[in-house]
């Protein structure tokens, strides 16, 4: 049975997200949502789309959608996934999936409640090479530092130096350098090392009040994590795992690329290699299997629901540290 998938959003997210749906056997977009009317009939005849809406009532009731997929402002993201997850559609939302750890656990309860799948768009967490530097994470001995990076200019920043704020730099909207690019190296460490016992962090803020970098510190017994990560400047390091017996280093978090060990003897392995397009196929499949076989307390969805709130949890801890705060805090 085909999966079809309704879109809030018509951004570039949406665009690279849709690009992906193609290429996914059994998958396919069946309407399209915005605010506009006339936006959204526009983008449902570009994309090819069955039909268009500019009610999220709508989008939520319609048959031409079983899975509805959210990339609107991330302070958006909370209500218009629990309305379709109480109406009974799947959601698939971008990261970073809500403003704070409240806002996730009332979502997996209503999927839970509803007997719906709900997964955050974190797109390398899906990735085979996330799998891979795990399974290979042994060969370096026993590991004693991870670093994290990931520092990209934004797209949106040339026109926040002249006076224009965009909503990428809007704090009210839950955004910033943290949720929109750190939340890529929080999954990571989490994925590779679970839940750190210590935290610490620190950000850059702009005029603003939106953070443009920063720095987090995850303290491990026998080890460190060290995030970096920034939307004011454009990063040339990639990412390493120190171990005694050798370090992994790989491109990137959102997308690792090629994955090498070099070892203490002057050895070097590839352990895993990708091209270097966009990576959101993974999680667009992962999604269609889990919905196909229907079983939400399958341990590998469970896992990642875990994933996503311990996610959140450092999210928050680094945000009240660095004095990050959201309207959507303490609303719920």
């Amino acid at each position: 049975m085909t999966l079809k998938i309704g879109t809030i959003g018509t951004g570039n997210i949406v665009e690279h997200f849709l690009d992906a749906v193609e290429s996914c056997e059994g998958v396919e977009l069946g309407i399209v949502y915005s605010r506009s009317g006339e936006k959204a009939a526009e983008f449902a005849a570009k994309r090819g789309a069955a039909g268009s809406c500019c009610s999220l009532e709508e989008l939520v009731s319609s048959p031409l959608a079983d899975c509805i997929y959210i990339a609107s402002p991330n302070c958006c993201h909370f209500e218009q996934a629990r309305m379709a997850l109480e109406a009974g559609k799947h959601v698939i939302v971008e990261k970073p999936a809500v403003s704070n750890l409240e806002e996730w656990n009332i979502l997996e309860r209503t999927a839970d409640e509803h007997g719906v799948f709900l997964v955050e768009a974190v797109r390398h967490a899906y990735d085979p090479a996330m799998e891979a530097i795990r399974n290979a994470l042994p060969k370096l001995g026993t590991v004693r530092r991870a670093s994290l990076r990931y520092c990209q200019y934004s797209s949106r920043y040339d026109n926040f130096r002249r006076g224009i704020v965009e909503n990428a730099f809007k704090p009210e909207l839950s955004n910033g350098a943290l949720m929109d690019i750190g939340v890529y190296c929080v999954r990571m460490m989490a994925e590779l090392f679970g839940e750190p016992e210590g935290l610490m962090a620190h950000g850059l803020f702009l005029e603003s009040g939106a953070d443009g970098a920063g720095l987090v510190l995850g303290l491990y017994p026998g080890m460190e994590a060290e995030l970096s990560y920034s939307k004011i400047a454009t990063g040339k390091i990639g990412c390493e795992i120190q171990g005694e017996d050798g370090t992994m280093v790989f491109s990137g978090v959102s997308r690792p690329g090629k994955v090498e060990i070099c070892y203490r003897s002057g050895e070097r392995e590839t352990v895993f290699e990708e091209d270097n397009g966009w990576n959101l196929e993974y999680e667009i499949l992962q999604a269609a299997r889990w919905i196909a076989a229907g079983d939400v307390q399958a341990a590998d969805y469970r896992r990642a629901l875990g994933m996503s709130a311990l996610e959140m949890k450092i999210l928050d801890e680094a945000r009240r540290q660095i004095g990050i705060v959201f309207p959507a805090d303490g609303k719920r």
